[in-house]
């Protein structure tokens, strides 16, 4: 059952994991999370999006301890976060992919950060690929100019890896710690994000509250990039389309709106007509499907606070 009780506890920290048939990944994201945590008190909270890889059986058998929700049915990535989020009382929260991997004490050393800093929000740590090196970490809010370089391939010059801590915009939710304070005066994820660009808009409204959003690489942990999410690049594309929409609906002006819609309709166009002439099935099935999403975005008149 979703309810919305909360579990009293006397932890620090809740570890907020959700899962969506990556049984495998799961099991090496779990194990490394009780070995490698140490010095502080925490629990490990699982939501299944209705797994049918044997994933909620693997947890039970293998790992106890941990608290699991089963869905039932694929919530999305906020919405599901927001389930175990609202049934904990600790005082730190930490959202977690389970395409990730601990290899030391990353969580204790970024709770000791942030117990030192009562301005911060919100934490990342650096994120790391297979080989070691370093994966962009942290990125800038979406403006125009931001969406204008995305779209048009210059994201590798906004998503970035720093060598020092620094206050950015946001970080990439496959690890995230968040104070109770920030989530109390900002609000929870909003739900009608499924996947993608909800941690950036989370983070936005986390500055507003007054909170800082820093980026810690003092520590690391290895990151599976779209581990949980089986339908590929379509798909992210497709929720991108959809998510920056929503986010000008909620934080700009009408002329702003138009403007991105304007910048992800000539994007889809171009992008469309390579298709047709190399002849790529699976380009022109995405871009017409995401000319699909512009044409049919609605906005469902949320103001910030309408959601939480």
């Amino acid at each position: 059952q979703i309810g919305t009780s909360k579990v009293v506890s006397m932890r620090e920290c809740a570890i907020v994991i959700v899962n969506w048939n990556t049984k495998d990944l799961l099991f090496d994201c779990l194990k490394s999370v009780f070995e490698c945590t140490r010095g502080i008190s925490f629990e490990v909270w699982v939501v299944d999006n209705g797994s049918t890889d044997g994933s909620q059986d693997m947890v039970k058998k293998s790992f106890p301890q941990v608290k699991l929700v089963e869905t039932n049915e694929n919530l999305g990535f906020a919405k599901a976060n927001n389930v175990a989020i609202r049934k904990t009382d600790t005082p730190y929260v930490i959202l977690l992919n389970s395409d990730t991997k601990l290899t030391q004490d990353t969580f204790t050393s970024m709770m000791k950060f942030v117990k030192e800093r009562k301005d911060v929000g919100v934490v990342g740590c650096k994120l790391l690929n297979r080989d070691g090196s370093s994966q962009p970490s942290a990125a800038p809010f979406y403006y125009i100019w931001v969406i204008f370089l995305m779209l048009f391939g210059f994201d590798r010059f906004l998503r970035r890896s720093f060598d020092v801590t620094r206050e950015v915009d946001w970080v990439v939710g496959a690890c995230m710690l968040v104070t109770r304070d920030a989530i109390t005066k900002a609000g929870l994820l909003d739900e009608a994000f499924f996947m993608y660009v909800e941690e950036a808009e989370w983070c936005y409204r986390i500055k507003r509250a007054g909170y800082k959003v820093l980026y810690y690489p003092i520590t690391s942990l290895y990151h599976l990039t779209r581990g949980s999410s089986t339908s590929g690049k379509k798909h992210a594309i497709l929720n991108i389309y959809w998510g920056l929409q929503y986010w000008y609906t909620k934080h700009g002006s009408l002329f702003s709106l138009i403007f991105v819609r304007f910048l992800l309709l000539t994007k889809a166009v171009i992008a469309l007509g390579i298709g047709f002439i190399l002849r790529r099935k699976a380009l022109v099935e995405t871009y017409r499907e995401a000319i699909g999403r512009i044409f049919s975005f609605r906005s469902f008149g949320r103001r910030l606070d309408d959601h939480v």
